[in-house]
């Protein structure tokens, strides 16, 4: 009788950390947004990208940061 309580107390702990494990995914969420993006040149030579009302413009940080796969 006894190793039958272990037995159910161990299901009991292990299916709470799955269920939990589980429940908690929101965190890893990462919207993927898909649309036009206008690239624009200026005649100094810098190129900045228009989403919308939004401007992003790379700097050599940023650009190195994305691994060369270009």
């Amino acid at each position: 009788m006894k190793q039958v309580k272990v037995l159910v107390l161990t299901l009991i702990v292990l299916m709470g950390i799955g269920f939990t494990s589980c429940m908690n995914s929101d965190d890893n969420y990462t919207p993927i947004w898909q649309g036009p993006v206008e690239v624009i040149s200026s005649v100094y030579g810098g190129t900045y990208f228009k989403i919308g009302e939004l401007k992003i413009q790379p700097t050599t940080t940023s650009l190195m940061a994305g691994g060369g796969g270009f």
